[in-house]
């Protein structure tokens, strides 16, 4: 960032991003969800506490995104507005709710039909096929009870350990990158060996937090509701070879669309981040044939977007968005702060 540009970024900044709400707030935002759940059951974990937010901190956020005049819309009329650069006279707001949760469908589901808000379920395949590995709730659990742990990782060990809850949590998220890197036979390697999970674990785990194909085949009855891709194993596909990553993108789509006799035609990469997913995910995403794909990184829609449809930003919605919080993602100054003054967050003008 040049000294101009900081100057400008520090004049929005002053003025809490009202200077730049006009030039940088585009025609809308996508957010992205996980799980959506009662305070009562969001208290099972602490480290990953938000990726549950509770319905009623739901149902305020949406009161107050309706206030400011945005319109809920599906990613469908997302991609029909960039493609044909419809022009818009509302803003508008695009929900998405990234895994398969059961939750989804008991707590999500019912709000936002009473709403007649459309949404949008990733769903990676491996929670229905009831082998999915929901690794981050396992090694917090692990970490409570234990003070070490073994990352292995091309032939190489390294031993990761901690000496109380603080240290913990600052050591999850360092674990977590080694495990976003690692290859998928790596990754199955460390959550049996040592997580200590069998098979026996991951299926009752999947049939107690994840949706059924049964339940997704109603679900996606409703109209309201577009059934997205989320791979089938939930892996970081960077790390992964061309073989791995083609199956993880293609055959998702595939048993997707046979299991719910409907066309999927939007993607999520797992974790999403830069590290996560680049061109040449976008490359194999556009290839099999999807409409758009959305990343983990800040950005608002603009006409510009229909250039970057593989890799469309969201932003995390949770217990923790407050008013504030959510006014100034929607100003648009986060562009400034992360996406080096592009409209269209890519690798390769990231900050």
């Amino acid at each position: 960032m040049n000294y101009i540009e900081q100057k400008i970024l520090g004049l929005f900044v002053k003025t809490k991003g009202m200077l730049s709400a006009p030039l940088l707030s585009g025609l809308g935002h996508i957010f992205m969800l996980h799980r959506v759940l009662p305070e009562s059951l969001r208290n099972f974990c602490t480290i990953n506490k938000d990726l549950a937010i509770t319905p009623d901190h739901l149902e305020s956020c949406l009161d107050y995104l309706s206030e400011k005049g945005y319109r809920f819309i599906s990613l469908d009329e997302l991609h029909q507005i960039l493609v044909n650069k419809k022009k818009v006279n509302e803003k508008f707001i695009c929900l998405t709710l990234d895994d398969g949760y059961l939750d989804n469908l008991i707590y999500a589901y019912p709000l936002l039909k009473k709403r007649q808000i459309p949404f949008t379920v990733y769903v990676t395949n491996c929670f229905p096929n009831r082998t999915g590995v929901l690794w981050w709730y396992w090694l917090e659990k692990y970490m409570a009870r234990e003070s070490f742990i073994k990352v292995s990782k091309q032939e190489k060990c390294d031993v990761i350990s901690w000496i109380d809850f603080d240290d913990a949590k600052e050591k999850f998220h360092l674990i977590r990158k080694e495990i976003l890197s690692m290859t998928h036979m790596e990754y199955i390697h460390f959550c049996k060996t040592e997580l200590k999970l069998n098979d026996s674990d991951i299926e009752k785990d999947c049939s107690k937090n994840a949706l059924s194909w049964t339940e997704l085949l109603e679900l996606s009855k409703d109209p309201l509701v577009t059934i997205g891709a989320h791979t089938m194993n939930h892996i970081a596909l960077a790390a992964q070879n061309m073989s791995v990553l083609r199956y993880e993108i293609e055959h998702s789509k595939v048993e997707l669309e046979e299991k719910l006799s409907k066309k999927v035609e939007h993607f999520a990469y797992p974790y999403g981040s830069f590290a996560e997913a680049g061109l040449r995910e976008y490359e194999i995403v556009k290839e099999v044939g999807f409409k758009t794909a959305t990343i983990n990184y800040p950005g608002n829609i603009f006409y510009q977007s229909n250039s970057a449809m593989m890799n469309l930003p969201r932003m995390p919605l949770g217990n923790t968005t407050t008013k504030e919080k959510l006014d100034y993602i929607l100003t648009g100054i986060n562009h400034y702060s992360y996406n080096g003054f592009s409209k269209t967050p890519s690798p390769i003008n990231a900050a």
